[in-house]
């Protein structure tokens, strides 16, 4: 058997299947009222072709609007991951400005005889470019307390007294850390 004619047997095989299966179609389509004939038609011509292509189409916008909430929430997610870095990273320098500055510490520790010298020191350390600097790295206050008897409560300065009966002072006394990060709203 030839090519060719091997290609004639398998398109009669074929030809001969779909006849059988079309003519059997034929015979119960060909028993019914035109009123039937017509509803299948409607049916699987116009009807089932709407609606497997409206399927797809809607299936394929809900997985692109789906994605795009993905891809939405992501971008959110990474947007706020960055500003508490950043704004994490700008509180660390605003502290290690002031844990390297020795005249903070002096003005922390030192004895002031009278009122008056209280201010004048706390001026001069209120000038500091420390505090200035705060504001550069998005820090809105910096405040600091200390032990020291001589001290005046106020400003950026409180004796320690003031804050032992609140909740964060008393965490971080239990918690034994160095460092301390507690949210105030």
């Amino acid at each position: 058997m030839s090519l060719r004619e091997a290609g004639i047997f398998i398109r009669d095989k074929a030809a001969g299947f779909i006849k059988r299966k079309t003519g059997r179609l034929q015979a119960v389509i060909n028993n019914k009222k035109i009123k039937t004939k017509t509803f299948y038609l409607y049916v699987f011509c116009v009807l089932l072709p709407v609606l497997v292509t409206n399927i797809l189409i809607i299936n394929y916008a809900f997985i692109a609007a789906r994605d795009e909430k993905d891809k939405n929430i992501n971008n959110i997610v990474d947007s706020v991951i960055y500003e508490i870095t950043s704004s994490l990273e700008s509180a660390v320098f605003v502290i290690i400005d002031v844990y390297a500055n020795a005249s903070i510490y002096n003005f922390l520790d030192a004895h002031y005889d009278n009122d008056g010298s209280y201010l004048n020191a706390y001026n001069r350390i209120f000038n500091n470019y420390v505090f200035n600097a705060s504001t550069k790295f998005l820090v809105s206050g910096i405040t600091l307390y200390s032990d020291n008897e001589t001290m005046i409560s106020g400003g950026r300065f409180f004796r320690i007294d003031d804050v032992k009966n609140q909740e964060w002072y008393r965490q971080y006394i239990q918690g034994e850390q160095n460092v301390f990060i507690y949210p105030l709203f």
